[in-house]
C-alpha cells in the first residue's frame, strides 16, 4: 500500500471513531430521555457539539468537489484503487451504517424532546396561564360559569 492509500485509510479510521463516538452519545441521550434524567442533557449536548465539530473538520479535509461527501469519499476509493480492499471497504461500510443509525437516534431523540417540551408547556399553562372555568348549566338550561375558579399557581 502506498503512502496516499495509508493516509486515506488512517483518515477514514479517525472518521469512523468520531462517528462511533457520536452514536454512543446519541444512545446515551436516548437513555437519559427515556429515564427522565434531564439534568444530564446539558453535558451530553456539549459533547455532541464537540463531536460534530470534529466530524465537520475531518470532512473539511476532503478535496473540494460538488456533491455529497459520501460521493467524494467513494470517488477517493476509486482514485486510490481501494475499492477491492476488504478492510478499507469494511471501514466505509461501518461508517455508513453508524451514520444511518445516528440519523435515526437523532430523529427519535428530537421527537422525545419535542414531546417533553409540549408536556412542560401544557403543565405551565395549567399552572400559570390558562383559566379553565367549568361550565355548568342551570335549571333553565342556560350555561353559567362558577365564579370561585382560580389557577393552581394563584394565591
Amino acid at each position: 500500500m502506498d503512502e496516499r492509500q495509508q493516509g486515506f485509510l488512517a483518515w477514514l479510521g479517525r472518521l469512523e471513531a468520531d462517528i462511533q463516538q457520536m452514536q454512543s452519545l446519541l444512545e446515551q441521550e436516548c437513555e437519559v430521555l427515556r429515564t427522565r434524567r434531564l439534568d444530564e442533557l446539558s453535558s451530553l449536548a456539549q459533547a455532541k457539539q464537540e463531536t460534530v465539530v470534529r466530524i465537520d473538520e475531518r470532512l473539511g479535509q476532503l478535496p473540494t468537489a460538488s456533491g455529497p461527501k459520501e460521493t467524494v469519499i467513494e470517488q477517493l476509493f476509486e482514485a486510490l484503487k481501494l475499492r477491492g480492499v476488504p478492510d478499507a471497504w469494511g471501514v466505509w461500510d461501518r461508517i455508513r451504517t453508524a451514520t444511518a443509525r445516528c440519523r435515526e437516534l437523532n430523529e427519535a431523540n428530537g421527537a422525545m424532546i419535542a414531546l417533553l417540551n409540549e408536556q412542560t408547556r401544557q403543565a405551565l399553562g395549567i399552572l400559570f396561564g390558562q383559566r379553565h372555568q367549568p361550565v355548568c348549566y342551570g335549571a333553565d338550561g342556560q350555561s353559567r360559569t362558577e365564579s370561585g375558579a382560580r389557577l393552581l399557581g394563584e394565591s
